[in-house]
C-alpha cells in the first residue's frame, strides 16, 4: 500500500512538472509573438499614415501588450528563480522595469483631462514615443532572450554570426522601403544595397542620403550603422543576458567567441564595457562634434548632425547627411571638426580590447595616485604586463600608417587638392587623409581629383583596414603585421615566429596568410565581375570601389551611383563578406573536423 502510494505520488509529480514545462513554452511562444507583433506594428505605423481608427486600434494593442509582459515578468520573477537571484544585473532590470510598468499603465489608465491639470509629467509616459521606445525594449529583450536557445544548440558559432548580420539587412531592406522613410521611394536593390552599407558600416552609397531619404530613413540608417558597428550578437546578448538567470557553459563559450573574451567569468562584464564605452565616446564626440559647427550649417540642425556624424565615425560608416560628405562649403575648412571625427574614427578602429587594455592601465596608474595621496603606500609600484603584446602590436602598427600615410598624402597632394591651404590646414587634411581609409570613408576632399599615386596609397591603406574586434573592416592591422615580421622572420631563416619575447602561434601564422590570400581572391573576384558588367569603366576606378567595399571603406571615385544592378548586387556580396570576414564566413558553411593526433611523414615542396 504504501509502494502504491509513493508511486503515485510521484507520478502525479512528474505530471505536475511535465504540464508547467508546457505552459512555460506556451508562455515563451506567447511573448514570441507579442514581441514580434509589437516591432512589427511599431514599423507599420511610423512607416505608414495611419487614419485615426487605426491609430486608436494600436493604442489599444500595446496596453494589452504591456499587461501581457507585466503579469508575465511576474509569474517569470516568481517561479522562475530570479527572486533568488545575486545577481546585481537582475535587481536594477526589475526594478526599472516596475518603475516604469506603474508609471505607464497609471498614464494609460488615466484621462487627458488628469493628466493635463493633475500629473502633467505622466503626459511623458503616454507619448507615442515614449510607448514606441518602451515596448520596443521589451520586444528585443524577448527576442533576444530567445537567441540563447540558438546558442545552446550544436551551431557552428561562424554561422550564427553570419545569419545574424544577414538577418539586421533584411530587416533594414524592409525599413528603407517604408514609404515614410524616403522622399520619393527607392528600388529593392538600392535598399539592400544602403541597408548592407549601413549594417556593414561600410558607407557606399547609390542613393543621396541627404535628399532621398527622410529623417525617419535616416533614423534607420543611423540605427543600422549603430548595431552594425557593436555587432549584432553583442547586442541581442547584451540585452537578453538580463532576462537569464544563469548563462549555461555553452552560452559562456559561445557569447565568448563574440566578443573575443577567453576569461568565461568576465563575459558580462566585457558586454557591458563594449556598450558602455562606444555609448560614452559616441557622447563625448557628439559634444566635441557641436561645438565645432555651431552656428556655421544655417538651417541643418547642429544636435542631429553632431550625434549623426559622431555615431557613424566612431562606427567608422562614414555616413554622412551632407551630400558632398565633409568637403562640404560648410564644414570643408572646419579643421576642427576633422579632427574630432579623425579621433572618433581611430578610437573606433583600434579595437575594444586595445580601449579596455588602456582602462586598465590607466586604472592601476590612479589607484597608485591615490593611495599615495592617502599615505597607504610610499612610492609607485609596478605591476609588469599590463600592456599586452596584442595592444602594443596594434597601437604600433596603427601609429606607423598613420605617420607614413600623412607624409606621403601630403606629398603627393600638396599641389593639388592640397594647393593654397595654410601649413596647418595642409596637415590637418593629410591626417584626415591617412585616417579616414582605415575603414572610415569620410572625405574632405573631391576623391575624383587625387593623383594616381594618391589613390594607390588609399587602396593600400584601406586594405590593411582597422584592428581587430572594432567596428572597422580590412584584413586588420594585427594581420598586416603578423605577416611583415613572418616575412622578416623568412629572410632571417628562423622557422619560430617571435615578436616582443613571445612566440607567436602557428594558427595565428596560418590565419594571417589566409586572411591576406582570401582578401586578394575577393578583390579580384569582384573587380572581374563587374568589369564584366561595366566594360565602360576605367579598372582602376573599379578596383578601388571594390578594395572599399571588401574593407568596408565609404572612400569611391564616384561610379557607385552610375552601377547597373548586377554590379551593385556584387558589392553588395562583397561588403557582406569584408564585413564578417572571408575566413568567418567560409567557416560558417564548412564542417570543422577534429584535428589528428597522427601525423603524415613530413616532406619539403618548392616554393621560390
Amino acid at each position: 500500500m504504501r509502494k502504491r502510494f509513493k508511486n503515485t505520488f510521484w507520478r502525479r509529480l512528474e505530471l505536475l512538472a511535465s504540464f508547467r514545462r508546457n505552459v512555460n513554452k506556451v508562455g515563451l511562444l506567447i511573448l514570441l509573438f507579442i514581441s514580434i507583433a509589437s516591432i512589427a506594428l511599431v514599423v507599420y505605423e511610423v512607416g505608414f499614415n495611419l487614419n485615426p481608427y487605426l491609430y486608436a486600434q494600436t493604442s489599444r494593442f500595446y496596453f494589452v501588450a504591456l499587461l501581457i509582459f507585466l503579469v508575465s515578468y511576474i509569474v517569470r520573477f516568481f517561479s522562475q528563480g530570479f527572486g533568488e537571484s545575486k545577481e546585481t544585473r537582475h535587481y536594477i532590470a526589475w526594478s526599472l522595469f516596475g518603475l516604469l510598468f506603474f508609471l505607464l499603465l497609471i498614464a494609460y489608465i488615466k484621462p487627458d483631462e488628469y493628466i493635463r491639470t493633475k500629473a502633467p509629467l505622466l503626459a511623458i509616459f503616454k507619448s507615442p514615443v515614449f510607448t514606441y521606445v518602451f515596448i520596443l525594449i521589451l520586444s528585443v529583450m524577448e527576442l533576444s532572450r530567445s537567441t540563447f536557445g540558438f546558442l545552446k544548440k550544436e551551431i557552428n558559432t561562424s554561422l550564427i554570426f553570419v545569419l545574424s548580420f544577414f538577418f539586421i539587412i533584411l530587416v533594414g531592406t524592409g525599413l528603407l522601403l517604408l514609404p515614410n522613410s524616403t522622399t520619393h521611394g527607392i528600388s529593392l536593390v538600392d535598399a539592400l544595397f544602403t541597408s548592407t552599407s549601413a549594417v556593414c558600416v561600410t558607407g557606399l552609397v547609390v542613393v543621396d542620403t541627404a535628399t532621398a531619404f527622410t529623417p525617419l530613413g535616416q533614423f534607420f540608417i543611423l540605427l543600422l550603422i549603430q548595431i552594425g558597428g557593436i555587432g549584432v550578437m553583442t547586442l541581442t546578448s547584451f540585452f537578453g543576458i538580463f532576462l537569464v538567470n544563469k548563462l549555461s557553459f555553452k552560452n559562456q563559450i559561445n557569447l565568448g567567441d563574440f566578443i573575443s573574451e577567453e576569461n568565461l567569468g568576465e563575459i558580462f562584464r566585457t558586454l557591458m564595457k563594449i556598450v558602455l564605452v562606444t555609448f560614452i565616446i559616441e557622447s563625448i564626440g557628439a559634444i566635441f562634434i557641436y561645438f565645432s559647427v555651431r552656428g556655421t550649417l544655417g538651417d541643418v540642425n547642429e544636435g542631429y548632425y553632431s550625434i549623426f556624424h559622431s555615431i557613424s565615425a566612431f562606427c567608422n560608416a562614414g555616413f554622412s547627411i551632407f551630400t558632398d560628405n565633409l568637403d562640404d562649403v560648410r564644414v570643408r575648412y572646419n579643421y576642427g571638426l576633422h579632427a574630432y571625427v579623425s579621433l572618433l574614427i581611430v578610437f573606433g578602429g583600434i579595437g575594444y580590447p586595445i580601449l579596455f587594455n588602456y582602462m586598465q592601465l590607466l586604472k592601476h596608474v590612479f589607484r597608485n595616485m591615490v593611495r599615495q595621496v592617502l599615505g597607504l603606500q610610499r612610492r609607485y609600484r609596478h605591476l609588469p604586463k599590463i600592456i599586452n603584446l596584442h595592444t602594443k602590436l596594434v597601437v604600433y602598427t596603427t601609429l606607423i600608417l598613420l605617420v607614413v600615410g600623412t607624409v606621403f598624402f601630403a606629398f603627393f597632394e600638396y599641389n593639388n587638392t592640397l594647393k593654397g591651404l595654410p601649413w596647418y590646414g595642409v596637415l590637418a587634411e593629410s591626417f584626415f587623409g591617412s585616417v579616414t581609409p582605415r575603414t572610415a570613408g569620410f572625405n574632405t576632399v573631391n576623391m575624383a581629383q587625387l593623383l594616381p599615386q594618391t589613390v594607390l596609397l588609399t587602396m593600400f591603406l584601406m586594405w590593411i583596414g582597422a584592428s581587430p574586434v572594432s567596428t572597422g573592416g580590412g584584413i586588420k592591422t594585427t594581420t598586416f603585421a603578423v605577416a611583415v615580421f613572418n616575412v622578416i622572420n623568412i629572410m632571417k631563416g628562423k622557422e619560430r615566429l617571435e615578436i616582443g619575447g613571445r612566440e607567436i602561434t602557428n594558427n595565428t601564422v596560418l590565419r594571417a596568410f589566409g586572411a591576406i590570400l582570401l582578401s586578394i581572391f575577393m578583390i579580384g573576384l569582384s573587380t572581374s565581375l563587374i568589369k564584366l558588367f561595366e566594360p565602360q569603366i576605367d579598372m582602376m576606378a573599379i578596383v578601388f570601389e571594390c578594395i572599399s567595399a571588401l574593407s568596408t571603406v565609404w572612400l569611391s571615385l564616384g561610379i557607385t551611383p552610375s552601377l547597373d544592378e548586377g554590379s551593385k548586387i556584387v558589392l553588395i556580396a562583397t561588403m557582406f563578406i569584408g564585413r564578417v570576414g572571408a575566413l568567418t564566413f567560409l567557416s560558417g558553411f564548412v564542417r570543422h573536423t577534429a584535428e589528428l593526433d597522427s601525423r603524415y611523414p613530413k616532406t619539403s615542396l618548392c616554393v621560390n
